[in-house]
């Protein structure tokens, strides 16, 4: 097998016929609309294009809190790659212990336990999930990240009563409350396994 080799450096027609072929053919279109340059690197609060123009980086993914490429922070993802890149899941992992411990003791009563997740949409469906699993019949509905909408609710029209993000929402662990939808939508159907 000939592995690919990614190349350095695209033209800006190579990403366009890349994105349109294999990402996402609607931000392709809109990229190139916009006339949108090619992102090279970032350096602090800066983004680079392969002009070398710089770009203030206004918040991206609101993962940057000490700006990219920090020092500090390369220095330890630095250390953890060189020590382990990727727990197995087949033994203990220390890090996830005493990360988990940490956050347990900044959180108020009783709630010691932590799910480690990748995004927002893998925490609403665990958390729509340990919901049900304690008997709550009403289901959560949560605002912001990409699509600023309700990500669970079904159309209903006490779900569409929720988009409105400035209700709030109450989300107690002994009361259920979380929200006033009044069930899942039919994408989750098929993974209910016993009656509601």
């Amino acid at each position: 097998m000939n592995p690919t080799v990614i190349e350095p450096t695209l033209d800006a027609a190579q990403v366009d016929q890349y994105l349109r072929q294999h990402v996402n053919s609607g931000y392709a279109r809109l990229a190139s609309l916009m006339n949108l340059p090619i992102e090279q690197s970032s350096r602090g609060v800066y983004i680079y294009d392969e002009q070398g123009r710089q770009y203030l980086d206004a918040g991206g993914y609101g993962v940057f809190f000490l700006g990219h490429g920090h020092p500090v922070v390369v220095e330890a993802v630095t250390r953890q790659l060189q020590q382990n890149a990727l727990a197995s899941k087949l033994l203990l992992n220390p890090q996830q212990a005493f990360a988990a411990r940490a956050l347990a003791a900044q959180c108020p009563g009783d709630l010691d336990y932590v799910f480690f997740c990748n995004s927002g949409a893998e925490a609403t469906e665990a958390g729509l999930k340990l919901a049900r699993l304690n008997g709550c019949r009403r289901t959560l509905s949560t605002f912001g990240g990409s699509t600023a909408r309700p990500s669970a609710p079904s159309p209903s029209p006490a779900a569409r009563a929720t988009e409105n993000p400035s209700m709030g929402c109450s989300a107690t662990a002994s009361s259920c409350r979380l929200a006033t939808a009044s069930h899942l939508s039919s994408n989750y159907a098929h993974r209910r396994t016993r009656p509601a």
